[in-house]
């Protein structure tokens, strides 16, 4: 899974199209920006992966994050071809500014094939830096028009690369803090998601910043749960909220379910609880909704790599195939040597997987 949950409630989906690395040292991530002082730091395993700064990546949340890099052009052609790779991890940092505000503005076709770029006659993706006042802009209106667009989650991965963690997970608890209290507890579809990021942010803000928010965000959240925490409103913003601070038991009262199991997304901020992890990655339905995710090895321990060697077969794209050796491929751990060469053997990423292989399976 790379994040790109599609819509709460529905199947997991990976929906990768791309497969530049992306590990810490791979262009820039302001996700990473705070580094030692980001309160996430405090969870780093050291040896975990094969370098400090891919070690540090993990415990604030990577892969679920993107990088950007320097070059490559921010005309209307590659704006398309961007929209189109929509979940790729790195972005050059001209296209990326003219991305977020199509992706604010929704992703609509033109009916010639490609991808509308102007509205009542103005662009609606205008080319220039994004500036974090804008960035706010762009959350304050998402969270409130409440309507999913199915980029929603590339949406707030790629407004963190441009603007950093900390403007934007304060963008999101300012908005949050505006809403009354039964605002908090209607179904909000696209503010969810926004709402769920704040579980990465506070990873990734400062820890003097992070204790401030949090404090900020559990008075929001009081109040919206104010008749108590079990059976928050589906979809709502609190039980979102409930997800992103209260790791497993926020996860076990609000997390969506698959089959018996806490839906692997919303296992994503259970830094509390590694059983809690791996039970319910081990009760996933091994069927179309099944997904594999590196944060959750590192979460759950290297037994959930076990689950993942007997499983990954049923994974049949390609893309998603190459997504598994591109995150996979940054764990230091023999149980992904054996993975990789599983991988090497019979899959659709063969040559990735051969190329770890020979790179990597002497250092495991």
């Amino acid at each position: 899974m790379a994040s790109s949950k599609k819509a709460p409630g529905a199947k997991s989906k990976h929906a990768v199209t791309a497969t530049e690395p992306s590990a810490a040292s791979a262009g820039e991530a302001a996700a990473l920006r705070h580094g030692a002082e980001a309160a996430g730091a405090k969870s780093v395993k050291p040896g975990f992966a094969y370098s400090p700064e891919q070690d540090l990546a993990f415990a604030l949340g990577w892969p679920h994050m993107r990088h950007l890099v320097e070059g490559g052009a921010d005309d209307d052609a590659s704006l398309v071809e961007a929209a189109r790779a929509i979940a790729a991890p790195t972005r050059t940092a001209k296209i990326a500014p003219r991305l977020a505000r199509l992706l604010a503005f929704g992703i609509y076709p033109d009916g010639k094939g490609g991808v509308l770029l102007e509205h009542e006659g103005k662009k609606v993706a205008p080319a220039g830096p994004m500036s974090e006042d804008e960035a706010r802009r762009i959350v304050s209106a998402r969270m409130k028009k409440k309507n999913l667009q199915v980029t929603e989650n590339d949406l707030v991965l790629l407004l963190e690369a441009l603007v950093g963690p900390e403007p934007l997970t304060d963008a999101i608890v300012a908005t949050l803090e505006g809403f009354g209290d039964d605002e908090l507890r209607k179904r909000n579809d696209a503010g969810r998601f926004y709402a769920y990021y704040v579980g990465f942010g506070l990873l990734r803000v400062r820890a003097k910043v992070a204790e401030k928010q949090r404090a900020r965000l559990e008075a929001v959240f009081a109040r919206g749960a104010k008749e108590g925490p079990t059976d928050l409103p589906s979809r709502s913003l609190i039980q979102m909220l409930d997800v992103a601070l209260h790791g497993a038991a926020g996860a076990t009262r609000s997390g969506d379910r698959v089959g018996d199991a806490i839906d692997p997304y919303d296992l994503l901020h259970v830094t509390d609880d590694p059983a809690l992890v791996r039970t319910n990655v081990e009760k996933q339905p091994v069927d179309e909704s099944f997904t594999m995710d590196a944060r959750l090895v590192f979460l759950g321990g290297d037994e959930v790599i076990d689950v993942y060697a007997k499983r990954w077969s049923k994974i049949k794209d390609a893309d998603e195939q190459r997504e598994i050796v591109r995150t996979f491929g940054e764990i230091r751990s023999p149980r992904v040597v054996k993975l990789m060469s599983a991988l090497a053997a019979t899959s659709k990423a063969k040559k990735q997987a051969a190329a770890w292989l020979a790179a990597h399976e002497k250092k495991a």
